[in-house]
């Protein structure tokens, strides 16, 4: 009977641990919080060497990551690669929990090329980069943003090199467009936009001009505002900001 009651015992106790054969932790990770960081063993997840961060400039000199603490006790968890770019960013919130990850990827020449931003384990954004030559300098601009949403819906928004917006499109849950805006610029030699036209849905929406004061700084000049009743509102702006003249007519 003492034999029996032993050997469900054993048996209770495999079921309780898991019965893991005995191996060696070959294969390791980092894994970290904002005070230690250690080895876990692919295999078992066990913990393996728990150390205090050795920070020096808030960056642990030994698993190189970048720790910044908030006021309220939140805190971000910046992971490097052996090139010492950064390629994950955790935040935190005070209770330790994760609220979102941006991931990070770059080309060939060390250029970003996107960042994704994670939330609980669904990617809620995607900013891709272009990285273009303008004169002697290299210059790397975010040129598309694609947001998800849970319901499956997605909106995806290109930019021009100046950094303004070229197209807003809106994409329900099954992938069909059901709202756009379009802004069609101009700039002048120095990048700075001297007129655009705005449509929504193809439609005309707003024409915007710019003109220089005297300083040579860029203001609103002149504005067009197009009307679902068909009719267009015009508004002529001094260098305030503020109208002095508006008019509204049929097309």
């Amino acid at each position: 009977m003492k034999k029996i009651l032993l050997i469900f015992s054993l048996i209770f106790i495999c079921f309780l641990t898991g019965c893991k054969k005995p191996h060696e932790h070959s294969e390791t990770f980092w894994k970290y919080d904002k005070s230690n960081h250690w080895s876990e063993c692919f295999e078992c997840g066990e913990k393996i060497a728990i150390e205090k961060h050795n920070l020096s400039e808030n960056c642990c000199t030994i698993c190189n990551i970048e720790v910044a603490v908030s006021k309220d006790g939140s805190y971000t968890l910046t992971i490097f690669n052996n090139k010492n770019q950064k390629i994950k960013i955790i935040y935190y919130s005070n209770n330790d929990i994760v609220r979102f990850e941006e991931h990070f990827e770059y080309d060939s020449t060390g250029n970003v090329q996107k960042i994704s931003e994670i939330a609980e384990g669904i990617v809620i954004s995607e900013k891709y980069y272009t990285t273009i030559q303008k004169g002697d300098e290299t210059y790397t601009y975010n040129s598309q943003i694609i947001n998800y949403f849970s319901s499956g819906a997605k909106v995806v928004t290109i930019i021009d090199m100046y950094e303004n917006i070229e197209t807003l499109t809106s994409y329900d849950e099954f992938g069909k467009i059901d709202y756009t805006e379009q802004y069609n610029s101009t700039y002048d030699e120095f990048g700075n936009r001297t007129y655009f036209l705005l449509k929504i849905n193809d439609e005309r929406a707003q024409e915007v001009s710019y003109s220089y004061n005297v300083e040579r700084k860029l203001y609103k000049y002149q504005e067009k505002v197009y009307h679902e009743d068909k009719t267009i509102t015009f508004y002529q702006y001094n260098e305030k900001g503020e109208i002095i003249f508006q008019l509204t007519y049929d097309e």
